[in-house]
């Protein structure tokens, strides 16, 4: 009877080793997510300076809690965080240039490359980290899609294409806004047609 009692006590324990006991507490008591810690990724005005805070910085971009956690202190007001989220941005729209210069070489301009060739659709997955249904992530998103849509319609590629290459980066809806914007804003830097001008002249 007491060797019994003894292997019926605590069977729960004795079936599983103690790595796996350690690993589901661990799902009972989930930690607390921690602040962003402005001093790792910035100086004390929110300048982004030297690598150690880039790099700190592109790890707190891949928390999706302490990212919106700046983008909702730099939405009310936060100096500091106000220029931390501007870093961010430029940073994420420099990666939309470089997608776009990368997706429309000579070869991805002519269709039937474009098609064939994997090298000219836009591989969005660097940026899988930036959640679609939160603010901060939403907005990077769309940063990243205005700087890729202005640099390729420079480039000579049509809406059309542009739409196409959005593979879940962000909304349709939103991507087609976006291209009005930045193909209306292209026309503003090419100024009027010579035409235009012209006949201002001689209206003149």
């Amino acid at each position: 009877m007491n060797r019994r009692r003894e292997s019926c006590g605590t069977p729960f324990r004795s079936a599983l080793p103690r790595a796996w006991l350690f690993f589901l507490s661990s799902l009972a008591w989930p930690a607390l997510a921690l602040p962003p810690d402005y001093d790792a990724f910035s100086d004390r005005y929110g300048n982004v300076l030297t690598e150690e805070h880039h790099a700190a910085l592109a790890a707190m971009a891949q928390d999706p809690e302490q990212l919106e956690t700046v983008y909702k202190d730099a939405a009310a007001g936060n100096s500091r965080a106000r220029n931390v989220w501007g870093e961010l941005e430029l940073q994420v729209s420099r990666a939309g240039a470089v997608v776009a210069d990368r997706t429309t070489s000579p070869g991805c301009l002519v269709m039937a490359y474009r098609e064939l060739s994997k090298d000219c659709i836009p591989d969005w997955s660097f940026v899988a980290f930036l959640a679609k249904d939160k603010p901060g992530g939403g907005r990077l998103r769309e940063i990243i899609f205005r700087a890729f849509a202005t640099r390729a319609q420079h480039r000579g590629l049509q809406n059309q294409v542009l739409l196409s290459a959005i593979n879940g980066l962000i909304g349709i809806g939103v991507a087609t806004t976006i291209l009005r914007e930045t193909e209306a804003a292209g026309e503003c830097r090419q100024g009027p047609p010579a035409g235009r001008s012209a006949n201002r002249e001689n209206d003149s």
